[in-house]
């Protein structure tokens, strides 16, 4: 994974958002730098995936214990991937 170094500077209030990042897992997330009379705040939402970008997220992986994935897979009470649509 390549590390990107980005700066910015917020002299006044406002708001910036960044897209196409990563969180330690590999998984998109959103990230907001915000600034306001009381502090700056930073933000990192992860987005909603689709099913296609589950399974392949999950088909990178042989065991779910490692899958970033896994707790996903155990709120619905099964799993993302079936071994025979996986990659």
């Amino acid at each position: 994974m390549k590390k990107i170094i980005f700066t910015q500077v917020i002299t006044e209030n406002g708001r910036s958002t960044f897209s196409g990042l990563f969180d330690s897992n590999g998984l998109p997330v959103t990230v907001e730098l915000e600034k306001d009379s009381e502090g700056t705040a930073l933000t990192a939402f992860r987005r909603e995936l689709s099913e296609f970008e589950k399974q392949e997220i999950c088909c990178q992986y042989d065991d779910c214990d490692i899958c970033p994935l896994a707790q996903d897979c155990d709120e619905n009470g099964e799993e993302i991937s079936d071994e025979n649509t996986c990659c």
